[in-house]
């Protein structure tokens, strides 16, 4: 969520125009026994939290799901309150881990992030970490309000409070050097940096944020747009 609070929400909530709806949505890869799965988790027990912020957790077994280990990825900070929607990769022969996800800054802007872990027997170990996308981005406006009771998206083929979404993904492809196990990690994410003018007439009137894919290869710090509409 991000912006000002528009009033009316039920039992008294906040009503935000640029918002998200956010679900646990893990993400997992096998490969012979090996299995990995990446989560976002809260850093609260208790559901509605309004001060909870939340973090990027992997959970690794080497041994058909015998042993298990998990490793915190991306942790919540003041900077940094909000980590969601991971995706993962792993490398042939399970040496390495590729995450990326977004992360919500303090100023409410997202941006994505990536990082890389490194098998050490049956534990991991973060070795690199960075950005995907080379600039922050806003949430579209897509929780406006039309009546007392109802909102719309600025969209209004889509439902409401639906942004980001499920749009982080990681593909790896094997180079001609077979002795490169990691091969080439291409990201790709829904990404709201461009903007759109909406007509007088629209509930959101006005220039604000749209989303697009973007895609780059991990690590590179050079995002490309996929010219590609995210709908």
């Amino acid at each position: 969520m991000a912006g000002l609070d528009q009033g009316g929400g039920r039992f008294g909530l906040p009503r935000f125009k640029q918002t998200t709806r956010l679900i646990t949505q893990p993400q997992a890869v096998a490969d012979e026994g090996r299995f990995a799965f990446v989560v976002n988790t809260s850093t609260s027990t208790i559901f509605g939290d309004p001060s909870a912020g939340s973090e990027i957790k992997v959970v690794f077994s080497r041994d058909g799901g015998k042993t298990w280990t998990t490793t915190r990825v991306a942790s919540s900070t003041g900077a940094d309150p909000q980590h969601v929607h991971p995706a993962i990769s792993m490398s042939e022969g399970d040496h390495r881990l590729t995450i990326s996800y977004y992360v919500q800054q303090a100023d409410e802007r997202l941006r994505t992030d990536f990082a890389t872990l490194e098998v050490h027997g049956k534990s991991l170990e973060v070795e690199d970490h960075g950005h995907l996308s080379s600039t922050a981005f806003d949430l579209t406006p897509n929780n406006v309000v039309r009546t007392p009771t109802s909102t719309t998206n600025y969209d209004r083929t889509v439902v409401t409070c639906y942004d980001i979404g499920e749009y982080q993904t990681l593909a790896r492809s094997r180079r001609s050097d077979e002795s490169d196990e990691d091969g080439g990690v291409i990201a790709a994410w829904g990404d709201n940096r461009r903007t759109w003018t909406s007509p007088p007439t629209s509930p959101a009137a006005g220039t604000h944020s749209q989303p697009d894919v973007f895609a780059t290869i991990v690590g590179s710090g050079r995002d490309r747009s996929t010219d590609s509409r995210e709908r």
